[in-house]
């Protein structure tokens, strides 16, 4: 498959003149010379990296694999910022494990800098949105993130809007708004179209781009900020029936990818809010630190947020201990399970004609080629919600951080320090498609028996040969002002799958690394293995790690 080109609001461009700029989509890069995640590539390449080049930056080959530095793209966490968190003016509601590992930075609340290490997995998060987006057919497009006002007050959203949107007033007093949602614009889009037939219908439009919310209280980091990265689709097609299908297409998208992500995503039905139409689905995952609330149906299995309690006046009774009895809007059924607190990931919405027959979004009719308006769809992802919300919950859910925190709540643990030491640390655990490194390699020390034996420089051949190999980067800790155990603590802290260390039998006749499998829950052991096993047990394990395309 190939997009051929991308397309910047119906104006193509060639790939070249954009992938500067752009993310590339992830099908886009199976024509590409630089495969990503979602393609492995054994293409014979000259990447090396002689000993002699460690005191100086790593060259950049054109080649896809690449060998980082520690502090190429870790630079701004040391290592008591990553194993240590002090619980001095610790403020509850800005807690984030992005934060506390000093991954992202912010200097206004939120607003958010996102360093090296979490952009990597960002990226690798957008390459799978985009290949979904595009197995239904989707094309992507920009649009500015200014829209405006008279576009808002066409679609009646203007005056309805509350203090959440972000109002501009530029030099000309003209106002401005800062789009949480690009309703109005995408369909003004479809609205200048001369001529539009059923002939060009379906077409489906999608964005991944800031977009900015006021809101009053932000918390937890970059699940809930005031600017964040979003992926929104908009739909359209000519008849209500063919917009349900399309509506059907698409959740089932956003099904594949909460499975890749290994993420127990609760499709909920949700409110229509001021977006409007028909009716909409939340894509909800039960976590403490969501804002939202579901009920689940016993009866009939359905999901429905707490919202439509109020909203549908959902019928309702007391029981004999006071407990509020909910009557499922689907079934009527009162065998709804307590409501439980969840975090939203993304949103869809039918909208039927509410924008386009507002903004004069019309096809020609194909047996009376009179105007009609179109049939619109809209669906939201929060890709940094999803990024920083899906390591929360996996790491939250690791066995060794449930244990960590139930010796913590112990009574006699009054220190001041929650992580001070390997007993006691919180380990990231990412989704396995979005890791920022696969593979860590830790050096021997600098001027140790194990440096000065060769073990650096058999060490750097390692990692060359699995770049070449596997087409994977492979992140070298070279901080020799740190000991061996010392960085491993923190290659672990950080969720690096795969962490090889160059220890004392390097140097034996048989040379041979000692390789720690970080996500094998079951026997986190350290083994040791010669360069060739080494490969032979990657080659299988990495697997997990990566989407194949078949």
């Amino acid at each position: 498959m190939n997009y051929g080109s991308l397309s910047i609001g119906f104006v193509p461009v060639r790939r070249y003149a954009i992938n500067r700029l752009c993310s590339i989509s992830a099908l886009d890069t199976l024509n590409q010379r630089r495969p990503t995640i979602l393609q492995s590539s054994f293409e014979n390449r000259s990447t090396t990296l002689d000993h002699k080049t460690l005191g100086k930056p790593f060259k950049r080959y054109q080649s896809t694999a690449q060998i980082y530095r520690w502090n190429d793209v870790l630079f701004g966490s040391t290592f008591n910022e990553i194993v240590r968190f002090e619980t001095a003016n610790f403020d509850l509601n800005q807690y984030s494990l992005f934060k506390e590992k000093n991954f992202i930075k912010t200097f206004d609340k939120g607003f958010f800098s996102l360093m090296p290490f979490v952009v990597r997995a960002y990226e690798r998060l957008i390459q799978l949105v985009d290949y979904q987006m595009h197995m239904i057919g989707c094309q992507k497009i920009m649009m500015p993130s200014m829209v405006g006002k008279h576009l808002w007050v066409k679609s009646e959203r203007w005056n309805t809007s509350g203090e959440e949107v972000f109002r501009v007033l530029d030099r000309h007093k003209n106002e401005f708004c800062l789009a949480p949602t690009q309703e109005e614009t995408v369909t003004q889009i479809l609205a200048s179209i001369k001529q539009l037939t059923y002939r060009q219908l379906p077409i489906y439009l999608y964005q991944i781009t800031p977009k900015y919310r006021d809101e009053l209280r932000t918390k937890f980091g970059l699940l809930r900020a005031r600017e964040f990265i979003m992926k929104d689709l908009y739909t359209f097609d000519k008849n209500e029936e063919l917009a349900k299908e399309t509506y059907e297409k698409v959740c089932q998208a956003y099904e594949n990818l909460f499975q890749l992500l290994e993420l127990p995503i609760i499709k909920t039905v949700g409110s229509v809010g001021s977006i409007g139409g028909k009716y909409s689905h939340e894509w909800l995952l039960e976590t403490s630190l969501g804002e939202d609330e579901v009920y689940t149906c016993l009866s009939c299995q359905e999901s429905f947020n707490s919202e439509l309690v109020d909203e549908l006046g959902i019928e309702s009774s007391s029981s004999g201990t006071n407990q509020v009895n909910i009557h499922c809007p689907n079934c009527k059924s009162s065998q709804v399970l307590p409501k439980r607190p969840a975090l939203e990931l993304g949103h869809s919405f039918l909208l039927s004609d509410r924008y386009s027959s507002k903004m004069g979004a019309h096809y020609l009719s194909e047996h009376t080629n009179r105007p009609l308006p179109l049939q619109m769809g809209c669906y939201g992802l929060g890709i940094s919600r999803i990024l920083a919300g899906s390591v929360e919950y996996l790491s939250n859910n690791l066995k060794e951080n449930v244990e960590l925190r139930a010796k913590q709540s112990q009574p006699e643990n009054d220190n001041t320090t929650i992580h001070s030491s390997g007993s006691n640390l919180t380990i990231l655990r990412w989704p396995k498609l979005l890791v920022p490194f696969k593979v860590c390699l830790i050096l021997p020390k600098k001027d140790s028996k194990e440096d000065k034996g060769k073990g650096t420089e058999f060490s750097i051949h390692l990692a060359n040969v699995i770049g070449n190999r596997f087409n994977e980067d492979v992140l070298i800790d070279d901080r020799s002002n740190l000991t061996i155990g010392k960085r491993l603590l923190t290659a672990r802290s950080i969720g690096i799958p795969f962490i090889i260390v160059a220890g004392k039998s390097i140097i034996e006749n048989v040379p041979k690394f000692e390789l720690i499998n970080v996500y094998d829950d079951d026997n986190v052991t350290n083994n040791l293995f010669t360069q060739a096993e080494l490969l032979n047990y990657l080659e299988h394990n990495l697997k997990q790690f990566t989407l194949t395309l078949g």
